[in-house]
């Protein structure tokens, strides 16, 4: 049996697909509109093809790896604007739509929260190191540029925890897209990690 876990996106969607068979990762990637703007063609336009075109290029993969369970990260309400939350909850309903014939399939797991993936996994930070990013973010509002110290982001806990888990090289501050890999595979582990503890329950 294959899992597919997405960290959907309508910028960078990460994916990552587990043989339950084989024990093992089979394949994970990033997926990015790759369609033009037309000439003439509106802005809003322009975005609902975008998110078609996400909606069908996971569709592909879908069909190709045939996963009995799709595994869906839960949207967020966190501080993005007006149109760019609602281009996010548009972005699933057209995912939805793309993959209507695998809708049973489709399992949303939160992020957060008692039954959330960063939770299952224990994926926190200390607090120790909460007092240090607390310290850089007051040290780089007198910086500007490269000389600012990176902030670790809990999008890097989870690439850490990849790592780990995959003996992969994640880094979100070289290869921003590695953030939302790192979540999906992520989301993947905790599914994992659950449905074994049931099974030994």
């Amino acid at each position: 049996m294959n899992i597919l876990a997405l960290d959907y996106s309508t910028q960078s969607t990460g994916y990552s697909i587990y043989s339950e068979e084989n024990q093992k990762l089979i394949k994970f990637g990033i997926i990015k509109p790759n369609i033009k703007r037309k000439k003439g063609e509106g802005e809003l336009s322009f975005l609902l093809n975008r998110l078609h075109n996400i909606g069908d290029q996971i569709l592909s993969i879908i069909k190709e790896f045939n996963p009995e369970i799709i595994l869906i990260e839960e949207v967020n309400f966190g501080r993005a604007g007006r149109l760019s939350q609602k281009t996010l909850n548009g972005g699933h309903f057209i995912l939805l739509t793309s993959i209507r014939d695998y809708i049973s399939r489709v399992k949303y797991v939160d992020s957060d929260g008692k039954t959330g993936w960063r939770t299952i996994l224990g994926i926190k930070f200390s607090t120790k190191e909460l007092r240090r990013i607390k310290d850089l973010k007051k040290l780089n509002k007198g910086l500007k540029g490269k000389s600012k110290h990176i902030i670790r982001t809990r999008k890097h806990l989870a690439c850490d925890y990849a790592n780990k888990e995959f003996s992969m090289t994640l880094n979100p501050d070289s290869n921003k897209a590695d953030a939302d890999l790192g979540d999906s595979l992520c989301l993947l582990l905790s599914f994992l990690k659950t449905r074994k503890k049931d099974i030994l329950s």
